[in-house]
């Protein structure tokens, strides 16, 4: 069953949608329970991705997708995934002025990789403003 100690920084659907609505930049990390490389691997270094976007000023969250392999937790969960890229778990993506402009980045995982993502997003962020 899910863990809410894995996923820490975890958001419903709603509030992910009211960000975009609002034109917020910000970075959504999609993830599933079922996931190894969301639960074992990129959790451990999650907490370090979030505190250096934020020290960029950039806000992070998660949407947990999936608990069960193939199982979407609702169908406007579902939708929501497809359109950014489908399947693929963790999905990381940049929202600048609520619109996603980076979201092919999956199972980025490791800490020298989020670091890097890390730098990626800020530039990017940075040089919109």
């Amino acid at each position: 069953m899910f863990n809410q100690h894995v996923f820490t920084c975890q958001y419903e659907l709603s509030e992910i949608h009211q960000w975009i609505e609002q034109q917020q930049t910000f970075v959504l990390n999609i993830v599933a329970q079922w996931c190894t490389d969301c639960t074992e691997q990129q959790s451990r270094y999650i907490d370090s991705f979030n505190q250096q976007l934020t020290n960029g000023g950039i806000e992070f969250a998660q949407l947990l997708a999936q608990t069960d392999k193939q199982v979407y937790l609702s169908e406007p969960i579902q939708r929501f995934v497809q359109d950014l890229g489908g399947h693929g778990f963790p999905r990381t993506l940049l929202f600048v002025n609520g619109v996603a402009s980076e979201t092919s980045y999956v199972e980025v995982i490791t800490e020298h990789g989020l670091k890097a993502l890390t730098e990626h997003f800020i530039a990017i962020v940075n040089a919109t403003d």
